[in-house]
């Protein structure tokens, strides 16, 4: 004989919990109205939800971050050529370090004096000061 889970085309997982937890979801089920299984259910997909959010909010961090790192290596080359320093690949650890404090100070006053940059709705782009901040932090630490 088949059972109804199987008919419904679902299926059966046991869940084994203390019984205060039990005792909490028996209330937590009530108080909306709903059954035991149907509250747990809910919750599940709730918890599942959020995990999911969680993991494209982490891989989307992740994306401006690399985004982020590589508009700093472009602005860093440019101003190493404009500075006669030759390409950036060359040079050694402190001039490297000087020249991102350099980049990052000419940022902060740059950013003195203008309004910050204006974008597209729905336009993303980094922020350049807090990764020219965090590359000269990084680059102190590496000295």
């Amino acid at each position: 004989m088949i059972s109804k889970t199987k008919e419904s085309g679902r299926a059966d997982l046991l869940i084994r919990m203390q019984p205060e937890l039990k005792q909490r979801v028996e209330k937590a089920a009530r108080l909306v109205g709903k059954t035991q299984t149907d509250w747990v259910l809910k919750a599940i997909e709730v918890i599942l939800h959020v995990q999911e959010l969680q993991a494209k909010a982490q891989t989307e961090i992740a994306e401006i971050r690399y985004e982020q790192e590589a508009k700093f290596e472009e602005i860093l080359a440019a101003l190493a050529v404009k500075q006669n320093l030759g390409a950036l690949a060359t040079l050694t650890a402190r001039t490297r370090t000087q020249l991102e404090s350099f980049n990052f100070l000419g940022v902060q006053k740059h950013k003195a004096r203008r309004p910050g940059p204006r974008k597209k709705p729905g336009e993303r782009y980094p922020n350049c000061a807090c990764v020219f901040e965090t590359m000269a932090i990084r680059g102190s630490a590496q000295n």
